[in-house]
């Protein structure tokens, strides 16, 4: 169910034959995630109420949580909440959106993917005081992990803020000293992912680096 709301933007309307399917193939089911999708396929052209039903979704998953029989897996609230996010903006209730932006922080446990992942929905989303918030409750992982300064960097630069992304940058270049051929590597990865967010300054630092610390001849070296 969360796989397909995830595909649609909230401003897109799905196919009549999405729709029709939906409606056949879940009539009558008492399944949590089937009574999302036909909420959405009925109320899909009343943003209002949708919010409002999905509100109540919401809340029941997060209840669920408490509940010992359930295993404690957060990942489903996490993506009704960027759902609800998604529809609120269309709304135009951005206090409403801070609102359930901030629930969905509040869910994080510092797990470096997660982070990262955080990290790229915020600054789509332009939320610059909840990635502070963000940068407040979990700076000692930030700020040893390379990839996560840079995004902490993109913010900052994102919001004018130059000086201070630079030196944030340059903190994460020098961060961690890459040796073997698998750090290497992970640095050349790194260097690809700043080159395709815009960051090509960035990106041309940590390719230097890899081609002044990679052997030569070593197919690493060679496809940076």
């Amino acid at each position: 169910a969360l796989a397909i709301l995830g595909m649609y933007p909230a401003d897109e309307t799905p196919s009549p034959e999405v729709i029709r399917t939906i409606r056949q193939t879940l009539h009558g089911s008492r399944r949590p995630g089937a009574h999302w999708l036909l909420t959405w396929a009925e109320k899909g052209n009343n943003p209002a109420a949708l919010v409002e039903d999905f509100a109540r979704f919401i809340d029941e998953e997060q209840a669920s949580l408490k509940r010992p029989a359930f295993p404690a897996n957060t990942d489903t609230l996490a993506a009704l909440l960027r759902f609800q996010v998604a529809w609120l903006e269309r709304l135009d209730q951005r206090e409403q959106a801070i609102g359930a932006m901030r629930r969905l922080l509040a869910l994080e446990e510092g797990e470096i993917d997660d982070l990262r992942k955080l990290f790229h929905w915020l600054i789509d989303q332009k939320a610059w005081s909840l990635v502070d918030e963000l940068v407040a409750r979990f700076d000692g992982q930030i700020r040893r992990v390379p990839v996560l300064l840079y995004l902490l960097a993109e913010t900052q630069a994102e919001q004018g803020k130059t000086a201070l992304a630079e030196k944030t940058a340059e903190q994460a270049l020098s961060l961690r000293q890459a040796k073997n051929r698998s750090q290497l590597n992970e640095r050349r990865a790194l260097a690809m992912e700043l080159w395709q967010r815009g960051r090509p300054d960035w990106a041309k630092r940590e390719f230097r680096y890899v081609l002044d610390n990679g052997a030569k001849g070593d197919i690493v070296t060679i496809l940076t």
